[in-house]
């Protein structure tokens, strides 16, 4: 599988888990705007969106985009 299939597959995941809510969605993206190409980076962050998920067991996925995207700032 060529990597612009795996990032369309994982963005898929990604969006599906932000619950096609807009502003979710375009809080990931501006997040996953810095992470280029790389799909070790974006499996990354699909999987700590399910783990949050899970963890909280909440269907809030505005509130773990903007949370994700908090703890993803630089230092």
């Amino acid at each position: 599988m060529e990597v612009g299939s795996n990032l369309e597959s994982i963005g898929k995941e990604i969006v599906a888990r932000c619950g096609g809510l807009p502003l979710a969605i375009k809080v990931v993206g501006g997040m996953m705007f810095g992470k280029g190409d790389s799909v070790h980076e974006w499996r990354s962050i699909a999987q700590h969106l399910k783990e949050e998920m899970v963890e909280t067991k909440k269907d809030e996925p505005l509130m773990l985009s903007l949370g994700l995207s908090y703890e993803e700032l630089p230092p």
